[in-house]
């Protein structure tokens, strides 16, 4: 009889605890250890999950299930985010070189700067875009690794045959010399590259030629990421604001946001809300056509990565001391689910369907299911 009772319990037990994780609006679908820390935002391409390492690992796994299935080292850290294009993945690393590699794992190239590459590159057609601390923004054929033109140099070449022939130079720059790239990663609208640098300017470069169209200075360097949308660059800077200026010309500054910290987040922008995190540990959602702030959520630590919207949350991690995933009701900015890793997170969440997934300095990539 209590053979049983016990039997039954577990039953009801089992049921009551399926009915209870059913009924989580998120659930950690499953977790895979890697060999080191994590900074690298993950790519999805196909079934698999592919994100680079501290220990300059780029994995691959299966996306459904988090198994490994192949791994491809290049011996120094990963914080690139690789990218696809034309049957290539596309990243860059601490160790100077940027590569491409094919599904497998298998080296297709590498081309070799002089400084480390930290930034997530760009893939427009068949050539792909990346900066590098070496003080160049490189534009190379995804094919070949042909170089098509490298900024500034190329601006500078452009400037001095012009003016060889006797020609206008219009409002192109002379001798332009630029400051380090960092994490700022290239955004591209039509035929203008957006980027930041630690010499304080966000730059507009012409895609065609590598020619400098304008560029923007801050109070302090600007390793936030920009986004365009109809005809306003939106970016972040390390002067504690997020600056919506003209895209053609940069002249006109639409609104500058102040907060209290760094902005190393880029933002979201969606419907007529732009999110982003600050280092002083804040969430902003703010109106994107006045600059007001419609609503904020504080964080354990600085919010570093780029939110991600899925319905009615906003999805984003805590940094140094903090390394909590955090998905928030983004309407009435109240926590909906928390999961606390082990590290901080300075990657970014990446959404496809219902799945989240990130990677974090406690070595783990994690899954998440949203069940709304």
């Amino acid at each position: 009889m209590k053979k049983v009772f016990l039997a039954v319990f577990l039953v009801f037990f089992m049921i009551i605890g399926f009915s209870c994780k059913k009924n989580q609006p998120v659930e950690l679908l499953w977790k895979y250890l890697g060999q080191s820390p994590s900074y690298s935002t993950p790519l999805i391409l196909d079934d698999l999950l592919i994100f680079g390492n501290e220990d300059g690992y780029l994995t691959a796994l299966n996306k459904k299930t988090g198994e490994p299935r192949w791994s491809y080292n290049v011996g120094m850290n990963i914080i690139s985010a690789p990218k696809y294009g034309q049957g290539k993945i596309l990243f860059g690393s601490i160790n100077y070189n940027f590569y491409a590699v094919d599904s497998m794992g298998k080296e297709s190239w590498k081309f070799t700067t002089r400084r480390a590459i930290k930034s997530d590159p760009v893939v427009k057609g068949d050539i792909v875009y990346f900066t590098s601390y070496d003080g160049n923004l490189y534009a190379l054929k995804i094919a070949n690794k042909e170089v098509v033109w490298k900024f500034p140099a190329s601006h500078n070449e452009k400037v001095a045959a012009l003016k060889s022939e006797g020609k206008d130079i219009g409002n192109l720059a002379e001798d332009l010399k630029v400051g380090e790239f960092s994490y700022s990663s290239p955004f591209i609208d039509g035929d203008i590259l957006y980027v930041g640098n630690l010499d304080n300017h966000l730059y507009a470069v012409n895609i065609n030629d590598g020619t400098m169209v304008f560029r923007f200075r801050t109070e302090d360097a600007v390793t936030s990421s920009p986004v365009v949308e109809n005809g306003i660059v939106y970016f972040g800077s390390n002067d504690k604001h997020l600056y919506a200026i003209d895209a053609k010309e940069g002249k006109k500054v639409y609104f500058k946001f102040e907060t209290q910290g760094w902005i190393n987040s880029s933002p979201r922008i969606e419907g007529d809300k732009i999110y982003f995190g600050s280092n002083d540990k804040n969430m902003y959602i703010i109106d994107k056509n006045t600059g007001k702030m419609t609503a904020k959520f504080m964080a354990a630590g600085p919010v570093i990565s780029i939110p991600a919207i899925y319905k009615n949350l906003v999805i984003f991690a805590g940094g140094q001391g903090d390394g909590t995933v955090y998905f928030i009701d983004r309407e009435a900015m109240k926590s909906v689910f928390e999961y606390k890793t082990g590290g901080k997170i300075e990657s970014d969440p990446v959404v496809e369907g219902n799945i989240v997934y990130i990677t974090s300095t406690d070595r783990f990539t994690y899954a998440f299911k949203i069940n709304f």
